[in-house]
């Protein structure tokens, strides 16, 4: 369109140029027919009890999809208690290998101290009896 055709366009309100392929292939869709818009009625109670049902489902979806996460999380806890518990075995394990080993060095240790005191004694008496070699 060249510009005095544009200004001419603009100029007058009532021009229809350029709606031209419009008119000629315009087209109107007929979405629904006024007859089956009637008896539709009865289908549009059966839509509105499915949408209640399909409420309900989905209620319960929720319901169920929360004791879930409710479940999930008690799980959750109870494995890192375990975990936690496990932990603490290992521990306790350890604990008791040193103390087994303890108690080893504790009964040889203590006959060294039974040996040392019975020498002690021995080299504490006194000269005349070691030379009768009494007690």
């Amino acid at each position: 369109m060249s510009q005095a055709q544009r200004s001419e366009s603009t100029n007058d309100v009532l021009s229809l140029d350029g709606l031209e392929p419009l008119l000629t292939s315009a087209h109107v869709s007929l979405v629904e027919p006024v007859e089956q818009a009637e008896t539709n009625y009865g289908r549009s109670l059966e839509h509105e009890s499915e949408t209640q049902l399909l409420l309900s489902l989905m209620n319960q979806v929720d319901a169920v999809n929360e004791l879930l996460m409710e479940t999930s999380y008690k799980l959750q806890r109870a494995h890192d208690m375990i975990l936690s518990m496990e932990q603490e075995i290992s521990h306790q394990e350890i604990k008791l290998s040193a103390m087994n080993e303890l108690e080893q060095k504790y009964t040889e240790v203590s006959a060294w101290l039974d040996a040392a005191l019975a020498e002690n004694s021995s080299l504490k008496r006194p000269w005349w009896k070691k030379l009768l070699l009494l007690n």
